[in-house]
């Protein structure tokens, strides 16, 4: 860090003596944008590129910080800038890839990566995006061939290894999943998506408990880490734990407003609605479930017209609320087979002597 810090006052005092020299300016920016000060690294890019707008490199870097800050459409623009200079950088076109990938733009982004691998088709990162790509897209057989060529090139590629797990887990692979996941884990312990894609597993397997032990090691290593939260909350629906899924789901949608994750927010409240709505509802259909029990056990007219007018109300109130209230379709199923329940019970009580 000491020698970092040396050699950014040594570019601010090549800048100090000649500000024109766009050398200093993005190489300073290089350095800050090592350090993970991409905004900064932006300002220094940007002054660079004021003074030689023909730097291909700049270009490329400029583009390389807006990606880490997750601008992709501005990493594009410079990305295509130095595209114009310099058409043969394989890396410059597999980045392009990537920004086209990361927005959504799946075939453009395909399109990149071909180009980068006729250039150079040994580059592991490139066979991992092309890879990922085409996992994105549903076509697993593809992205498995393009995952294997850059495992073998580079066997210690965690990403790579965590991918392949994603696309065994999409095919219901699940003991091929793990085993990928597992190795990444090796090289990466310390990874709360690695960990959780784990645990995701698990609780697609039906072993919650395992699940949720995963789940929470993530937490364990990153407490803001939203997806740990909102899977501990979709596990504990799973379990019908509905308060505690709701908890979960609170957390999760106060990290993703911070993150400006507006789709995440969206996805978490949604659960988070199922949680509590059906919560509210089994609360009220409890008083439901006592009188159907009392009503099959008791010989009292009295006490089973009374037991009567509890499920008719019960009923009215699942006319009213079941249409309106967001819920999973396992509620809706037990909605719809108590309210056939208790109908058939009202027609037996009325008739019964």
């Amino acid at each position: 860090l000491d020698k970092y810090t040396e050699a950014l006052d040594c570019y601010s005092k090549s800048i100090n003596k000649n500000e024109n020299d766009y050398r200093p300016w993005h190489n300073k920016g290089y350095l800050l944008a090592k350090l993970g000060e991409h905004e900064k690294a932006l300002s220094n890019y940007q002054r660079a590129l004021e003074i030689n707008p023909n730097h291909s490199e700049g270009w490329h870097n400029f583009g390389n910080s807006y990606q880490k800050l997750e601008k992709y459409n501005e990493a594009l623009k410079c990305y295509n800038e130095s595209l114009k200079i310099n058409t043969g950088n394989d890396v410059l076109l597999s980045n392009k890839g990537l920004a086209l990938k990361n927005l959504n733009r799946y075939d453009e982004a395909l399109e990149s990566f071909n180009k980068a691998l006729k250039i150079n088709n040994k580059n592991p990162y490139t066979l991992y995006n092309l890879g990922f790509t085409l996992e994105q897209k549903g076509n697993y057989t593809e992205a498995i061939k393009y995952i294997n060529k850059s495992l073998k090139i580079n066997p210690f590629f965690p990403e790579a290894l965590n991918i392949k797990g994603t696309i065994y887990s999409d095919l219901e692979d699940y003991d091929k999943a793990l085993d990928c996941y597992n190795k990444a884990t090796i090289l990466t312990p310390n990874d709360p998506g690695l960990i959780s894609n784990k645990g995701n597993i698990f609780a697609k397997l039906g072993n919650y408990s395992e699940a949720i032990k995963y789940f929470k090691q993530t937490l364990e290593i990153n407490t803001k880490f939203a997806t740990g939260y909102f899977n501990l909350g979709a596990t504990y629906i799973q379990m019908r734990k509905y308060k505690k899924a709701s908890q979960q789901f609170i957390k999760a949608k106060g990290i993703f407003k911070i993150e400006g994750n507006e789709e995440a927010f969206k996805k978490t409240e949604k659960y988070e609605n199922w949680s509590n709505n059906t919560l509210f509802i089994l609360t009220k259909l409890e008083p439901l479930d006592d009188s159907f029990i009392n009503s099959l056990k008791s010989t009292n007219l009295f006490d089973l017209r009374k037991q009567s007018e509890v499920i008719s109300d019960g009923m009215k109130f699942l006319e009213t609320n079941f249409k309106d209230l967001i819920i999973p379709d396992e509620t809706k199923e037990l909605l719809i087979a108590k309210t056939i329940c208790f109908g058939l019970l009202k027609q037996i009580l009325i008739f019964k002597p």
